[in-house]
């Protein structure tokens, strides 16, 4: 691995737009444009590298899900989303109907018939 084992090296930090390789120039050579920033580093040894659990950067794949995964995933969470909107305007839905007739009953409680009507009334809606 690199020859500098044991010391510190420079490392130059940009970002990608700012890196080119000159006609001619060696492999591994390169240009920098704009601004830069230069830190010191330790090489790391490989075999330390290895013993570690890290993402393969040549595969893509393995570090994100497919698109169609994700669009599959983002249409199940909006579709369960609508889902548990739906059932909360229904309960609210519910909720006040119930209330509605609980006034009626309060309104008129001296009619027994329509009292017994209103409680079976208010049951069903319950029941739903």
């Amino acid at each position: 691995y690199s020859k500098a084992k044991g010391s510190k090296v420079k490392v130059h930090l940009t970002s990608c737009g700012k890196v080119g390789k000159a006609k001619g120039a060696p492999a591994g050579q390169v240009l920098l444009r704009g601004d830069f920033k230069t830190l010191m580093a330790s090489p790391l040894d490989p075999a330390d590298l290895k013993s570690k659990v890290t993402p393969d950067v040549a595969n893509p794949k393995q570090q994100r899900p497919a698109t169609q995964s994700q669009s599959h995933q983002r249409k199940d969470w909006k579709r369960q989303r609508w889902e548990l909107q739906n059932l909360e305007r229904k309960i609210e839905r519910l909720e006040s109907q119930i209330k509605e007739i609980d006034e009626s009953l309060q309104k008129r409680a001296h009619d027994w018939q329509e009292l017994t009507e209103l409680q079976e009334k208010r049951k069903a809606e319950e029941a739903r």
